[in-house]
């Protein structure tokens, strides 16, 4: 088993997202929204976590419409720059763009105060097959599900999930529950 840094293997998946071309994205994003759509889990929550996709990110806007035709409350981070992220329930429609570009609620009238209804979904560039996100680095969701026990679940394409690979983990890097890729569900 190879150990890398975060760095390196950050670099290499930015390389690697951005090689997929419009077609195969968008078909790849259909079918982890419906993935998504299909889980127990989201089926039975009150409230899903979700984020406004970034960078090339997994384009969950589809997902967001039909869980509002389900009934499901969505909520969004907002992170402060004191390192602290917060969600706040709102319909996707109402974000604008933040710093570096991210999108986050302007409406933070109805705080997510936790609630075990509830499911995050995660945002990752790539996945160790044991559930340990790679991110940007900012260790905000690690730092917000340190305080909030919530059912976690990663949203990634199945080749960025690292089988025989790994990477070093900090002492507050938190596993995902589940993770989802257009071709499989893997429980943790």
């Amino acid at each position: 088993m190879y150990l890398h840094t975060k760095k390196e293997l950050r670099a290499r998946f930015l390389a690697y997202r951005e090689q997929i071309s419009k077609e195969a994205k968008k078909t790849l994003d259909a079918r982890i929204c419906d993935a998504l759509l299909d889980l127990d889990e989201v089926k039975n929550a009150r409230n899903i976590l979700v984020y406004a996709p970034f960078r090339n990110e997994i384009d969950l806007y589809p997902f967001f419409d039909r869980l509002y035709a389900m009934g499901k409350k969505t909520a969004f981070p907002k992170c402060g720059k004191d390192g602290v992220m917060e969600f706040f329930f709102c319909d996707h429609s109402t974000l604008s763009e933040q710093a570096y570009g991210i999108k986050e609620p302007t409406d933070l009238s109805e705080k997510f105060c936790g609630d075990e209804d509830s499911i995050c979904i995660l945002p990752c560039l790539a996945i160790t097959s044991d559930g340990y996100r790679l991110g940007y680095g900012g260790g905000y969701y690690d730092r917000f599900l340190e305080k909030n026990s919530i059912k976690k679940i990663a949203a990634v394409y199945s080749g960025f999930v690292l089988k025989n690979e790994r990477f070093e983990k900090s002492d507050f890097d938190i596993p995902a529950d589940i993770i989802i890729t257009e071709e499989e569900i893997i429980r943790l």
